[in-house]
């Protein structure tokens, strides 16, 4: 059976293309990968040089060509999140610079080296794009296997340093450090080595430190055509309620990049996501000086024009939304979530975009209990084994008090899902028989049970409330089905 986000972006009327793939075209293909956010990393003495192996894992069919980039900023989690304002001096005055001594990618025990416009090294400068490694052709590389990158880099004690990856030690990743490169250089010889003891600390929580890594990454192979995705997240998309060790075996972390790796239907959808713990929609790709949130989609812009004007993905999932609470629904839908919509229209037109409607909420934080390290975490949003959306009768007594009843889709041009809260009585009566709930589009159903003549069910309440908020438009309801989510384009 097809997973829930691969039937939203195979149809042809939500994916933004694809074809039959271009063995010629860089396109997204790394697990594991993500965006530099966090807390910067203070050099130390004695473990200044840094060699940071990660391990990230290739789609379902072969690739041989990779480029991998190096940036020179990270973004900030939280309330400004994401605005890319980590860095190591201060906004506007750049801070030290971080000097890559070597970088090589291990592939079925073979070391390659990347190179920097010809050359081994590179210095990457605060607060700019950062630089790419040159286009590097190996032998063919097998579906689903494993790339080990190994990222020798340094500063001068007491420096800054962008923070990047956790190290997920089960996987094979490593962190050592030395007051030289040759010592690190030895490390190739014992690829397994335990990590240096002062750098791995605080495993598997959020004071973890992150250590400096490639984050955009891109391949050419046989691409078969299938949906590559770039996505707009925040925390429950990124992961940020799990860490290192929680990772499954080809480096996913949280709900999102399982359910987009997972292996059926149309099979694992490489990925690309762009967000961190915190981003909110008005915030995103926009601003300059101290609120800029436009490099990496600069980035971004250097992979399409070395990809002869072609993008690295061929459609957007948009997973945002839980950080633009508002006021009032007019200010969080429109002022805040649906501002990146109009941009990234009309940054990518044609491009379509799949929105994961995010769950309502009038506050901006809701204490959770997460489970222990290697299980998902208890958050709204689909699970993680199956792309199912968690039962209605939800954990927290404030929340099952207000379920959502229903949710209906606009026929009309230029809207989305709409959704309508209601209160829902037979969730708190039955819960027993309250069954994981997911939606895909379909037109109004007849009710399920016989229902007393004059009574109005939770579907015909919703119904009303729907037409009295939005008067005019053509709505169908979204009508359950298990392992199943909607994604409507927004057009």
């Amino acid at each position: 059976m097809m997973n829930a986000i691969s039937l939203a972006l195979a149809t042809p009327m939500l994916s933004g293309g694809g074809g039959a793939g271009d063995p010629d075209r860089y396109m997204f293909f790394a697990t594991r990968n993500r965006m530099p956010s966090g807390s910067l990393v203070t050099a130390a003495s004695g473990t200044n040089y840094v060699c940071s192996k990660i391990v990230v894992n290739t789609p379902q069919y072969k690739t041989r060509t990779f480029r991998f980039h190096l940036s020179g900023f990270a973004s900030t989690e939280g309330g400004n999140s994401p605005q890319e304002t980590v860095v190591t001096g201060t906004v506007g005055t750049p801070g030290n610079a971080v000097v890559a001594d070597a970088m090589f990618i291990r592939v079925a025990g073979v070391f390659y080296q990347c190179t920097f416009a010809g050359l081994n090294t590179v210095t990457v400068a605060d607060q700019t794009n950062g630089a790419w490694t040159d286009e590097l052709t190996i032998p063919d590389v097998a579906p689903e296997s494993e790339i080990e990158i190994w990222l020798f880099y340094h500063t001068a004690v007491g420096e800054k340093v962008w923070p990047v990856y956790r190290i997920q030690k089960h996987r094979g990743e490593r962190v050592w450090g030395a007051g030289d490169l040759a010592t690190l250089l030895a490390f190739k010889d014992t690829p397994l080595a335990d990590s240096t003891a002062a750098l791995d600390t605080n495993y598997a929580t959020v004071t973890q430190p992150q250590y400096y890594g490639p984050d955009f990454m891109v391949a050419k192979g046989d691409w078969d055509g299938r949906p590559i995705v770039l996505g707009l997240v925040d925390s429950i998309g990124e992961a940020r309620q799990q860490f290192s060790a929680a990772a499954d075996a080809r480096g996913n972390l949280g709900w999102l990049r399982r359910w987009l790796d997972t292996d059926g239907g149309i099979g694992r959808i490489a990925h690309l996501l762009i967000g961190m713990p915190g981003a909110g929609s008005v915030r995103e790709l926009t601003g300059t000086g101290a609120a800029i949130a436009t490099r990496r989609w600069t980035i971004l812009d250097e992979i399409t024009a070395f990809n002869n004007n072609k993008k690295p993905f061929t459609v957007i999932v948009n997973q945002m939304g839980q950080n633009d609470t508002a006021a009032t629904y007019t200010q969080f839908f429109n002022t805040n979530y649906r501002s990146l919509v109009t941009r990234l229209r009309a940054r990518y037109p044609g491009v379509k975009i799949v929105a994961l409607p995010p769950l309502g909420r009038t506050v901006s934080a809701r204490t959770v209990t997460l489970t222990s390290v290697g299980t998902s975490s208890r958050q709204r949003s689909p699970r993680a084994s199956t792309g199912s959306l968690p039962a209605r009768r939800c954990r927290s007594p404030a929340l099952r008090r207000r379920s959502i009843t229903a949710m209906w889709w606009s026929r009309s041009p230029g809207r989305t899902v709409l959704p309508i809260i209601l209160p829902d009585r037979r969730h708190r009566r039955r819960p027993a028989q309250s069954p994981p709930t997911t939606f895909i589009s379909g037109p109004p159903t007849r009710a399920s049970r016989p229902t007393t003549p004059g009574r109005r069910t939770a579907r015909c309440l919703g119904q009303m409330a729907a037409a009295r908020r939005y008067p005019g438009e053509d709505l169908g309801l979204l009508r359950r089905r298990d392992r199943y989510l909607c994604g409507l384009g927004l057009r």
